[in-house]
């Protein structure tokens, strides 16, 4: 009963960081390619360039800290 409750409230989260990714992949998609033809691919660099970004970031955050 509780469990079902916590996943329903944390499926509103996740929802909404998807959301927010999405955002951030279009706009930068949009900066770095504004000449690039609509395809079915760009969805998937969308999601990939905001991956490359975390992965990066984090990345580079563990490696200052030590």
């Amino acid at each position: 009963m509780m469990m079902g409750k916590m996943i329903k409230n944390m499926a509103y989260f996740v929802v909404l960081l998807l959301v927010v990714l999405m955002a951030f992949g279009v706009c930068r998609q949009s900066i770095l390619y504004p000449n690039e033809e609509p395809h079915w691919r760009l969805a998937r660099h969308i999601f990939y360039q905001v991956r490359k970004v975390a992965i990066e970031f984090t990345s580079w955050r563990m490696i200052r800290c030590q």
